[in-house]
Protein backbone atom coordinates (compact mmCIF):
# COMPACT_ATOMS: atom_id res chain seq x y z
CA UNK A 1 0.00 0.00 0.00
CA UNK A 2 2.92 2.33 0.66
CA UNK A 3 4.06 2.01 -2.96
CA UNK A 4 0.53 2.77 -4.15
CA UNK A 5 0.46 5.89 -1.97
CA UNK A 6 3.82 7.03 -3.36
CA UNK A 7 2.71 6.44 -6.97
CA UNK A 8 -0.55 8.31 -6.39
CA UNK A 9 1.30 11.24 -4.82
CA UNK A 10 3.72 11.21 -7.75
CA UNK A 11 0.84 11.88 -10.16
CA UNK A 12 -0.07 15.16 -8.49
CA UNK A 13 3.46 16.32 -7.78
CA UNK A 14 4.70 15.68 -11.33
CA UNK A 15 1.71 17.49 -12.82
CA UNK A 16 2.37 20.44 -10.51
CA UNK A 17 6.09 20.48 -11.24
CA UNK A 18 5.50 20.20 -14.98
CA UNK A 19 3.07 23.09 -14.83
CA UNK A 20 5.76 25.20 -13.17
CA UNK A 21 8.33 24.60 -15.91
CA UNK A 22 9.06 27.18 -18.59
CA UNK A 23 9.99 25.05 -21.58
CA UNK A 24 7.61 22.74 -23.36
CA UNK A 25 10.14 19.90 -23.25
CA UNK A 26 10.44 20.19 -19.45
CA UNK A 27 6.68 20.36 -19.04
CA UNK A 28 6.10 17.33 -21.23
CA UNK A 29 8.74 15.31 -19.38
CA UNK A 30 6.94 15.77 -16.08
CA UNK A 31 3.54 15.11 -17.64
CA UNK A 32 4.86 11.85 -19.12
CA UNK A 33 6.20 10.87 -15.69
CA UNK A 34 2.78 11.65 -14.17
CA UNK A 35 1.11 9.38 -16.73
CA UNK A 36 3.63 6.67 -15.91
CA UNK A 37 2.68 7.00 -12.25
CA UNK A 38 -0.98 6.57 -13.19
CA UNK A 39 -0.07 3.38 -15.04
CA UNK A 40 1.98 2.21 -12.06
CA UNK A 41 -1.09 2.55 -9.83
CA UNK A 42 -3.16 0.12 -11.93
CA UNK A 43 -1.39 -3.14 -10.98
CA UNK A 44 -0.79 -1.91 -7.43
CA UNK A 45 -4.51 -1.31 -7.08
CA UNK A 46 -5.17 -4.82 -8.36
CA UNK A 47 -2.79 -6.26 -5.77
CA UNK A 48 -4.57 -4.27 -3.06
CA UNK A 49 -7.91 -5.73 -4.19
CA UNK A 50 -6.58 -9.29 -4.32
CA UNK A 51 -5.15 -8.96 -0.82
CA UNK A 52 -8.49 -7.59 0.38
CA UNK A 53 -7.03 -4.21 1.35
CA UNK A 54 -9.85 -2.59 -0.63
CA UNK A 55 -13.31 -3.89 -1.57
CA UNK A 56 -13.99 -4.85 -5.20
CA UNK A 57 -16.48 -1.97 -5.59
CA UNK A 58 -13.82 0.57 -4.57
CA UNK A 59 -11.35 -1.07 -6.93
CA UNK A 60 -13.72 -0.53 -9.85
CA UNK A 61 -14.28 3.14 -9.02
CA UNK A 62 -10.57 3.81 -8.47
CA UNK A 63 -9.59 1.96 -11.64
CA UNK A 64 -12.08 4.06 -13.64
CA UNK A 65 -10.61 7.21 -12.08
CA UNK A 66 -7.10 6.14 -13.09
CA UNK A 67 -8.29 5.53 -16.65
CA UNK A 68 -9.85 8.99 -16.76
CA UNK A 69 -6.67 10.60 -15.35
CA UNK A 70 -4.60 8.84 -17.97
CA UNK A 71 -6.84 10.16 -20.75
CA UNK A 72 -6.67 13.67 -19.33
CA UNK A 73 -2.87 13.59 -19.17
CA UNK A 74 -2.67 12.27 -22.73
CA UNK A 75 -4.93 15.16 -23.77
CA UNK A 76 -2.62 17.57 -21.97
CA UNK A 77 0.42 16.11 -23.74
CA UNK A 78 -1.34 16.19 -27.10
CA UNK A 79 -2.38 19.81 -26.59
CA UNK A 80 1.14 20.92 -25.70
CA UNK A 81 2.62 19.01 -28.64
CA UNK A 82 0.09 20.55 -31.03
CA UNK A 83 0.80 24.05 -29.71
CA UNK A 84 4.54 23.48 -30.06
CA UNK A 85 4.15 22.16 -33.60
CA UNK A 86 2.07 25.23 -34.57
CA UNK A 87 4.74 27.58 -33.21
CA UNK A 88 7.51 25.69 -35.06
CA UNK A 89 5.48 25.90 -38.26
CA UNK A 90 4.98 29.65 -37.90
CA UNK A 91 8.53 30.39 -36.75
CA UNK A 92 10.92 27.96 -38.48
CA UNK A 93 14.54 28.11 -37.32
Amino acid sequence: MDQLNRAALSIATNLAEGNGRFTTADRMTFFVIARGSVQECVPLLEVARRRAFIPAANHIVLNESLEEMSKMIVGLLTGWKSATDRVRHLCPS
